[in-house]
């Protein structure tokens, strides 16, 4: 009898591959640039457009500060009480202020929409955050992550939970493996918010976007891989992420 051997993934898959929920627990959505879907559902971005890319971690998403990709509403990660997300991206000369290589939006009657998560590169700077904005105030947990260069590729993953057991509540990031920023306890007053509409969904290449290739806040560079949870990772998954990151996908 002949015993098939699957071997973890080291580079790219270019081909559909499934999630290892094992080595990858509670992924919701994991999106690939070379294959154009996400690895949870297997559906593509409702809006926007796509354009190709190259670069040392394989094909990517191309942003050049005028299109974006809108994922839509995503059920399953809405509402969480706890939630990791990363992406993977080598930023360009930026041409906005803010600029978001991955955002999860929504819409407070009426103003614009701001993110429940999202990384942001303003004034040479990285930041990480997690929280809203409303007409009303602000919400958030996260902060200055570290300064970026053009051309240089970042692995971002920030973790957060408002559980006050097993000491979760607190905000962590860690670019390219090592730990960012730790604001411990007394951040567990957010949630990710429930969207209602595509413009409340996931994005890539931009914070703020309702239609296509529209809104602000728009990133120029490539986007190499992007994943969100709805569980909080622990310290030994964050490290075999980092030691091997294309392992999220089944072998």
């Amino acid at each position: 009898m002949i015993i098939p051997l699957f071997e973890e993934w080291t580079s790219q898959p270019t081909q559909a591959a499934g999630i290892d929920r094992q080595f990858a627990p509670g992924l919701q959505w994991l999106y690939n640039p070379a294959t154009g879907r996400d690895a949870a559902m297997g559906r593509g971005p409702i809006d926007g457009t796509f354009k190709a890319g190259w670069g040392p971690q394989g094909k990517s998403a191309l942003f050049d500060g005028t299109n974006s990709l809108d994922f839509g509403t995503w059920p399953a990660i809405d509402g969480m009480a706890e939630c990791t997300f990363f992406c993977w991206f080598r930023p360009g000369t930026q041409v906005e202020s803010y600029c978001a290589p991955i955002a999860k939006t929504w819409n407070d009657a009426g103003a614009a929409p701001y993110g429940s998560f999202w990384i942001e590169l303003q004034g040479g700077r990285m930041y990480a955050w997690f929280g809203y904005s409303t007409s009303g105030g602000n919400s958030s947990a996260g902060g200055d992550i570290g300064a970026y260069s053009v051309g240089s590729t970042y692995l971002v993953l920030a973790r957060w939970s408002n559980q006050s057991s097993g000491g979760f509540n607190n905000c962590s990031v860690w670019v390219n493996g090592v730990q960012a920023l730790d604001l411990g306890s007394g951040t567990g007053s957010l949630a990710i918010v429930t969207g209602s509409s595509p413009s409340n969904g996931l994005l890539l290449g931009g914070r703020n976007s309702t239609t296509t290739n529209g809104g602000s806040n728009r990133f120029v560079g490539d986007v190499f891989l992007a994943g969100v949870a709805n569980v909080w990772w622990p310290i030994q998954t964050i490290r075999g992420f980092y030691s091997g990151p294309w392992r999220v996908f089944a072998p």
